[in-house]
């Protein structure tokens, strides 16, 4: 592995052999790669504005670890928060509709945030599938 962890950029040699497949070189970004106190906070300050500018109620003073304290009951499923895309889809559920009502660029917005903030992919596809099952916000 080579990789420069100040750009979070990573470049990764794999040798696969198989009948069909041979991949020599995969580039990717790294997520939720070591962040500066400054950094967080930044990040932190730009999701509340995205959650308030999208019109939820969300205190200028709560932050990606006072939203992962927090538990939300989503039908028969009590779970904790895992950041601000799964708290945007919480808070854009329509009971009465039985639908989710969120806008896929909010969302994807508050996705790379917390990758960022280093909540995993995998639960983030799991807080996502809690609360949605439309296919163009589980795309992102």
């Amino acid at each position: 592995m080579a990789g420069s962890t100040d750009e979070k950029c990573m470049d990764i040699q794999v040798r696969v052999r198989t009948d069909f497949l041979l991949c020599d070189f995969f580039k990717f970004y790294l997520r939720g790669a070591q962040t500066s106190k400054d950094e967080e906070k930044q990040l932190n300050q730009r999701a509340g504005r995205i959650l308030r500018s999208a019109g939820i109620d969300f205190e200028e003073w709560k932050d990606v670890y006072w939203l992962r304290k927090q538990t939300l009951d989503n039908l028969s499923v009590t779970h904790k928060i895992q950041g601000y895309a799964d708290y945007y889809l919480a808070k854009c559920w329509n009971g009465s509709k039985m639908t989710n009502e969120a806008g896929v660029a909010i969302y994807l917005q508050l996705v790379e945030i917390d990758s960022v903030l280093g909540t995993p992919l995998s639960r983030q596809l799991w807080a996502c599938l809690l609360w949605t099952t439309r296919s163009d916000i589980i795309k992102v």
